[in-house]
């Protein structure tokens, strides 16, 4: 946290934090935009196929490309926890999904490396399919919204388990995390 310093050593720290920000905004992050980018894919290929939109016809291509629906999950269709986490029901749900991906993944990837990001997403996207299919009583569900969620969730634990030592600008008040508890649920 900058504490408030007079003449040199304050200038010091202010620049040394404003290279630290510079440093981690200048990272990388490919797994993500890989990530992104095969969401796109996807959602391309399955707009092409009548997958988007609130049709029965719509419905059944989903279904068919592996969206969780809990009796076929119930008859063995395990691959269907995995396959949801990349179809997406509309463009404005893969808008919304990946604005948060790219916001908060980046993010998340920069503090955490690519493999534990990823081994986060995919992880939090499979528990949550699995969640879904358990709990809900849908027709059917898909969408990367569990992986954001377990990236939300993963970034919540680094704030504040290791609040001190994130770079500038990342660090997020308590206060924030509330609103954003309140708006989840």
């Amino acid at each position: 946290m900058l504490r408030h310093r007079t003449g040199d050593e304050g200038i010091q720290q202010l620049k040394l934090r404003t290279l630290e920000y510079e440093l981690f905004v200048a990272q990388r992050a490919r797994m993500t935009s890989l990530l992104m980018g095969l969401l796109i894919a996807i959602y391309a290929v399955q707009s092409m196929m009548g997958g988007t939109g609130f049709t029965m016809e719509s419905m059944e291509v989903l279904a068919r490309l592996g969206a969780n629906v809990r009796p076929l999950v119930q008859e063995g269709q395990w691959w269907r926890l995995f396959t949801a986490n990349f179809l997406h029901g509309f463009w404005l749900h893969i808008l919304m999904n990946g604005l948060a991906l790219m916001s908060l993944g980046s993010v998340v990837e920069r503090l955490v490396g690519s493999r534990r990001f990823l081994l986060i997403y995919l992880v939090s996207a499979v528990a949550g399919c699995v969640a879904s299919s358990a709990l809900s009583e849908g027709s059917l569900s898909v969408g990367a919204s569990t992986a954001i969620f377990g990236l939300l969730g993963s970034f919540a634990v680094l704030s504040f388990a290791h609040r001190r030592h994130l770079p500038p600008g990342v660090e997020q008040s308590r206060t924030l995390w509330m609103v954003i508890l309140a708006i989840i649920f």
